[in-house]
């Protein structure tokens, strides 16, 4: 468990820290309380002020070849807090750009039937906007890395069935951001139960 100074940096808000005190209690017999149940609590206070937006943290190149002659909605209003009745929220305007970014995470150059993020020849959606399908990958000399996806758009595939994937993506006006992920230090809940007595 970090430091509260550690948990404060990483953005813990002091009444989070009061909530998972007041919620595991106090006791004098030894016990492991699972890390994930303060991330939770932490998930829950900063449920009504934290604005949701989206975010790409490996950015690939999307390029639409239509964008001019889509018929497609080119921005919408959409809710900060999404959690919210409709009309309670205050909204930000999202705007679809000839070029927009998605996650590598989201791509892949082989398809399967288990997956929903986009491949050659394959129609997802995009979070908040129209459905666009891959018609060309770019890669770097080596073929390893993908510099550049070639798509169309179009409110619905020629099937007029809205896909199953709805893919996070950012405009090429996005703002650009520092991202610090956390992650757990060990790979076990409790390090002393696999090592043994010391």
């Amino acid at each position: 468990m970090p430091t509260i100074s550690g948990l404060r940096r990483r953005g813990y808000t002091a009444s989070a820290l009061n909530r998972f005190c007041e919620d595991i209690g106090v006791t004098r017999n030894e016990n492991l309380i699972e890390y994930d149940r303060l991330q939770e609590i932490f998930r829950q206070d900063i449920d009504d002020t934290a604005k949701r937006c989206m975010a790409v943290l490996r950015p690939i190149k999307v390029t639409f070849t239509n964008f001019d002659d889509a018929t497609v909605p080119k921005s919408r209003e959409v809710a900060d807090f999404p959690q919210k009745p409709e009309g309670e929220s205050p909204t930000h305007t999202v705007n679809l750009t000839p070029t927009v970014y998605i996650d590598a995470a989201d791509f892949r150059t082989e398809d399967d039937k288990e997956y929903y993020g986009l491949a050659p020849g394959k129609w997802v959606g995009l979070r908040y906007g129209p459905c666009i399908k891959c018609e060309e990958v770019k890669t770097s000399a080596d073929g390893k890395e993908v510099l550049e996806i070639v798509a169309t758009l179009a409110n619905l595939p020629p099937d007029e069935k809205r896909p199953k994937g709805n893919i996070q993506w950012s405009p090429e006006n996005g703002v650009t951001f520092e991202a610090r992920l956390y992650d757990h230090l060990f790979l076990v809940p409790q390090v002393s139960a696999t090592l043994g007595p010391i």
